[in-house]
């Protein structure tokens, strides 16, 4: 498959690497880069609208921090203030799975915390 012809069916010209020999020969060329090609295949290229950087996606960022102790604390103060009680069921997500393991955990607690529960 030409360039041409995937941009025709695709609507750009970005292919990846691993895209078979299209994207090998893509890559090559960016490889290369304008510097290094004839002014006719970088005017062949530039029409076509190739993209001379990378395709590659850019990583995400990383996730944030799981909530500290006292943020969760804070989670189910507000649970019981909405709710009444602090028997929040394990299926209850995050906020569920942090206090089951809280109950569990209640004998290696600090004095500190198992107040502040």
């Amino acid at each position: 498959i030409k360039l041409s012809d995937y941009k025709a069916e695709h609507g750009h010209c970005n292919v990846s690497q691993g895209q078979g020999s299209l994207g090998t020969w893509v890559h090559e060329q960016r490889r290369r880069k304008k510097g290094n090609m004839g002014e006719e295949r970088v005017r062949k290229l530039d029409d076509l609208g190739f993209n001379w950087g990378s395709t590659r996606i850019a990583r995400s960022p990383p996730p944030s921090p799981p909530p500290t102790w006292d943020e969760r604390l804070n989670e189910l103060t507000k649970y019981k203030e909405e709710h009444g009680h602090c028997s929040v069921p394990r299926s209850h997500g995050p906020l569920g799975t942090w206090v089951d393991k809280q109950r569990r955990r209640k004998g290696k607690m600090s004095k500190e915390r198992v107040q502040k529960l």
